[in-house]
């Protein structure tokens, strides 16, 4: 299931009903996001904060009620989910590298057709990504492209600077970012899948032709 802006506006709808301090409010859980994978040693805590509200997102557009009293405890208890996903990730990452040595030269001299077939994904999805940017306005698509930018450890640096250079507050800043990004991610997705369909159809008229 594809983040949507609308998944969103139901997370601050389940925040509070006043808009304004349902933003306040998601400001301030995703600040102590932040500084619990900071706390843990997460090497990119601003990426893992916006993993866990995409899940409170989906979570919500499911169906799901939140039901702490204090809404951060809800954010807390997925947090934790994904702490545990990040270091297994990292579990199989540090095991992988260490069977990569023995097979090196041999990958190094043969591309594998998983390879081939991962770069053409990559491929696809830069191509969807670089035309649903297109389609937004100019100063949105900016917006977005220089909120993202840099390695991980300059983000928030660079997002000070750029609410200060709009003339926003850094919480609207990151709020309609994030509906930037869930509007992009819905249009790569359906962009994905009319291309995987163009696929298939051409692929079955070659066989006919065959």
């Amino acid at each position: 299931m594809s983040l949507t802006p609308r998944s969103f506006d139901r997370l601050l709808e389940a925040l509070d009903s006043d808009r304004e301090r349902a933003g306040q409010s998601y400001v301030q859980i995703r600040r102590k996001l932040v500084k619990f994978f900071e706390w843990h040693g997460c090497a990119c805590p601003d990426d893992l904060a916006d993993r866990t509200i995409d899940r409170v997102c989906r979570k919500v557009e499911e169906g799901q009620t939140i039901r702490a009293a204090e809404p951060s405890a809800y954010f807390h208890g997925v947090a934790r989910n994904i702490l545990r996903e990040h270091w297994v990730e990292n579990r199989k990452e540090a095991a992988m590298l260490r069977g990569f040595a023995p097979v090196a030269e041999e990958a190094a001299s043969r591309q594998s057709e998983a390879a081939v077939s991962e770069s053409f994904d990559a491929d696809r999805r830069l191509r969807c990504l670089q035309g649903c940017l297109q389609t937004l306005f100019p100063e949105s698509r900016d917006l977005i492209l220089r909120y993202y930018e840099g390695p991980s450890e300059a983000r928030i640096g660079n997002r000070r600077a750029l609410s200060e250079f709009l003339g926003i507050p850094l919480n609207a800043l990151r709020i309609r970012s994030y509906r930037l990004r869930a509007r992009l991610e819905s249009c790569v997705e359906k962009c994905l899948k009319e291309k995987g369909r163009e696929m298939d159809t051409d692929l079955s008229h070659k066989k006919g032709r065959d």
